[in-house]
């Protein structure tokens, strides 16, 4: 993982605000491993972390 996701996790105020950012970044870093990082699997990214 890269040192800047890695300060992002860091710099959680909290917990819970930590798990939300790791699960954000797991639906992303998967979807970069299939498809390329588009405009529309950025979309799909958001929409997911709304739903956490």
């Amino acid at each position: 993982m890269p040192v800047s996701v890695l300060l992002e996790i860091h710099r959680a105020q909290s917990p819970q605000q930590a798990a939300k950012r790791i699960r954000f970044l797991a639906i992303v870093f998967a979807a970069i491993q299939s498809e390329p990082f588009t405009r529309e699997i950025g979309l799909i990214a958001q929409d997911a972390i709304h739903h956490l």
